[in-house]
């Protein structure tokens, strides 16, 4: 889950988070130079040996306080890194352990509709043969197996049945017939 910096995100994390990040905030960028950003973090070196000249010239700093802040800078950016090295690790270890599963997954799912397809075009083909309707019923010709009422006082034609016909489609026309009555 990956949350991006916005202004309003920002003001929820911890003051050191916020810290962390615009430390990492010119790595970011496409024209990231690594000697432009040390120019800008650090002070310019003093030259001069005393410090009365080093205050003349502006910001200029020692080389044992610059190789202090220095070190300050790289070891602020190392353990940013390591963090999200260590983050980078755990994902892709939460990846793989994840895979494997997902693929076991996959290939049950797939197992499951190899069986519902054999089972319904090899054994269920003649059911719903039966219960599909037919060719002519969807082009709005009437059937002659339809029930057609003109009347609600009529008395409830009795259902056709066949030899081959399981009761439950006779019952079926039954209550397809109350319906068509209740309808009309």
């Amino acid at each position: 889950m990956a949350v991006t910096a916005t202004p309003s995100n920002l003001r929820k994390q911890p003051a050191s988070q916020q810290k962390v990040d615009n430390i990492i905030q010119p790595f970011l960028h496409k024209d990231f130079d690594p000697a432009d950003y040390l120019n800008s973090a650090l002070p310019a070196l003093s030259t001069t040996v005393t410090p009365a000249q080093s205050v003349q010239h502006g910001r200029t700093v020692p080389l044992p306080e610059l190789n202090a802040q220095l070190q300050t800078v790289l070891s602020q950016v190392n353990a940013q890194m390591t963090r999200w090295s260590n983050t980078l690790t755990q994902l892709t270890d939460e990846i793989i352990r994840c895979g494997g599963r997902l693929a076991y997954e996959v290939e049950v799912l797939r197992g499951d509709t190899t069986g519902l397809t054999d089972v319904l075009d090899n054994r269920l083909r003649k059911e719903i043969e039966l219960l599909a309707p037919r060719h002519d019923a969807l082009n709005g010709e009437h059937l002659e197996n339809e029930v057609v009422t003109s009347s609600p006082h009529e008395e409830l034609p009795k259902p056709t049945s066949a030899a081959d016909e399981p009761e439950y489609l006779n019952q079926l026309r039954t209550l397809t017939a109350v319906r068509s009555r209740l309808d009309a």
